[in-house]
């Protein structure tokens, strides 16, 4: 099978993923060094033809321009970084006035507006194909067979998939790589009460599930006590943050290792989860990453730093030095020897970040366990409300006078040092219900 050059997309479309897909698994087994100047040589690819097509880039990417006009990438950490808010304000001045033909089709989409600011951007159909072909890289590092069913349990912005039966598709691998017999593919809306997706999934029994990690530790926590258990070969979770805690709780009650994908709806797969660890390797043939300190300069492993991106593939609309909002802590190494960039912890965003006075900023984990023990909730969120007093909204599970609120309020004071105002608000209902996504802690100041 022929190699093909990033942008050099055949006639026959599927022939092109599987000698992508090829590709892709010889590339692992380059030097890192290798792997960071392919990269380079698509970044600079990019570059010119952002600065060449893209209005709002002639004057951001000018560090990048020598004075004989040639493009360098000398300057790149002179490069303004992009914050979310910019890039909503910027709009059309980020789409590309004259995209390559052969990047197919230009699509638009959103982000969900976690951040309660919504971002609309432009992507090509290459940018999308080449993330496909990412995700069986996913699918081969964790052993996934496309002969067996998955089930994923997520957020449908047309609002269908509802239970009793859910959507269904014949296969969920990609077209050019599907196999004789391929498993069945089922969905099933997020907005579905905790009781009947446990019911789908006792009545479909797929082979893998995929679901938010909030959701998947939800039915967990729902059945862990029940006689007829729920087993699945693997659990993929995507789209919040991944806490230890939250893993060790949904590997030990559906018995089985979870696979965990970092990525961002406008840009795309970031990091993948190590085949032989719970590191995150970051994606180099389709994304630049850049852990970064307050002063935008590049963090040093082991230090926690700001999440900046560069999607390589998407020439319909850049997004160049993008700032994810998320916070990360960089690796130097990792079990499977790869290489790739390791990402040994993703700590989320900001504000999932509690912040104290002194500049104390903490990442908080109360673990599930202690919740379970002094207040026995269905759902919890701690809400940081003011310098110093939380707030937690608590799903109840049991009639609210057996809560033991003054154990709760010691473990989270003894844990933090530090003497809090610890409040606590009985809630119905906590997961956003138009993107069906829900976050343990929040800071609201």
């Amino acid at each position: 099978m022929n190699d093909y050059d990033l942008d050099e997309v055949p006639q026959h479309h599927d022939e092109w993923i599987r000698a992508m897909v090829s590709q892709l698994e010889r590339a692992e087994h380059a030097t890192p060094a290798q792997q960071l100047a392919g990269q380079k040589n698509l970044l600079l690819e990019l570059v010119r033809h952002s600065i060449a097509t893209v209005p709002a880039y002639k004057e951001r990417l000018k560090p990048l321009v020598r004075a004989n006009g040639e493009i360098s990438l000398d300057g790149w950490l002179d490069v303004p970084v992009l914050k979310r808010q910019e890039a909503v304000s910027l709009e059309n001045e980020l789409v590309s006035l004259n995209i390559p033909a052969s990047h197919g089709d230009i699509k638009k989409s959103s982000t969900s507006g976690t951040t309660g600011m919504p971002f609309a951007f432009s992507f090509s159909q290459f940018h999308i194909t080449m993330l496909n072909c990412v995700t069986t890289r996913y699918y081969r590092w964790h052993n996934f067979d496309y002969r067996k069913s998955l089930a994923s349990i997520r957020a449908d912005i047309l609002g269908i998939a509802p239970w009793p039966e859910g959507d269904q598709r014949a296969s969920w691998a990609h077209l050019a790589l599907r196999t004789e017999n391929p498993g069945q593919y089922r969905h099933l809306n997020i907005n579905t009460p905790i009781e009947r997706q446990i019911e789908w999934l006792r009545r479909i029994r797929p082979d893998y599930f995929q679901t938010y990690p909030s959701n998947a530790r939800a039915l967990a926590l729902a059945i862990e006590k029940d006689a007829e258990p729920l087993k699945f070969h693997r659990i993929l979770t995507y789209a919040e943050m991944l806490t230890p805690d939250n893993r060790a709780i949904i590997s030990r009650v559906f018995s089985c290792n979870l696979a965990d994908c970092y990525s961002s709806r406008e840009c795309g797969h970031i990091a993948l989860q190590s085949p032989l660890s719970d590191n995150w390797l970051v994606q180099s043939e389709v994304t630049y990453l850049e852990i970064l300190n307050e002063q935008d300069h590049p963090c040093e492993p082991g230090e926690m730093g700001r999440v900046v991106v560069t999607p390589l593939h998407n020439y319909a609309q850049p997004l160049l030095r993008y700032d994810l909002g998320d916070y990360a802590t960089l690796g130097t190494d990792d079990a499977s020897g790869l290489p790739y960039p390791v990402l040994t912890k993703i700590h989320g965003r900001i504000r999932n970040l509690f912040r104290f006075p002194g500049g104390i900023l903490i990442q908080p984990d109360f673990m599930a366990k202690n919740f379970r023990h002094y207040l026995n909730p269905k759902q919890w969120q701690v809400a940081q409300v003011g310098e110093t007093t939380l707030e937690i909204r608590i799903v109840p599970g049991c009639d609210p006078s057996e809560m033991n609120t003054q154990g709760m309020d010691q473990y989270i004071r003894d844990l933090l040092g530090m003497d809090l105002t610890i409040n606590y608000k009985l809630v119905t209902e906590l997961r956003n219900p138009r993107t069906g996504k829900h976050e343990d802690y929040i800071c609201e100041i």
